[in-house]
């Protein structure tokens, strides 16, 4: 289950922006991050790493050149994430298969990393949606709400101490 603690969610957008910027497959892509001053009742760790799968995704879909941007906002008690690239989006046959489990259009790739980050949104009371512009690229959004506490845990699930 997720360890909730109060959050600035910018410096955790930066921290995966740092992470991306080191993989040698990236380096000629412009990403750049702004928005609001937001905080959250969030496990930094799981929202890091769906934060990372996503411009991760972004970067290779564009092999390798382009522009990604990330933007954090905050409207109706969410914290609104968008990562925004401009590469050749995602084909219109396998849209519907995203969030399945397992599937991949990758040669290395274990087809989790966005049904894992869809749960991750789902866990902090949330939600993940893709898009696709005319314009081209992909819009991955991911909504959390702004909260000082941790959600209500689901019936069932245990926390440990």
């Amino acid at each position: 289950p997720p360890r909730f603690s109060q959050a600035d969610l910018g410096p955790l957008l930066s921290d995966a922006v740092a992470v991306v910027r080191r993989d040698p497959a990236a380096q000629s892509i412009d990403i750049t991050v702004e928005g609001d001053d937001v905080s959250a009742s969030v496990d930094s760790e799981m929202l890091r790493a769906t934060v990372l799968n996503l411009v991760l995704n972004a970067a290779q879909a564009m092999a390798g050149r382009g522009t990604i941007a990330l933007k954090l906002a905050r409207a109706d008690g969410f914290a609104i994430i968008e990562v925004r690239d401009d590469g050749p989006g995602i084909p219109v046959e396998i849209r519907d298969k995203l969030f399945e489990p397992f599937f991949t259009t990758k040669a290395r790739g274990g087809g989790l990393g966005l049904p894992i980050a869809k749960r991750t949104a789902e866990l902090h009371g949330g939600s993940l949606d893709l898009e696709w512009p005319d314009a081209g690229g992909t819009v991955a959004t991911l909504r959390l709400p702004i909260r000082p506490t941790a959600p209500e845990r689901e019936p069932g699930v245990t926390q440990a101490v």
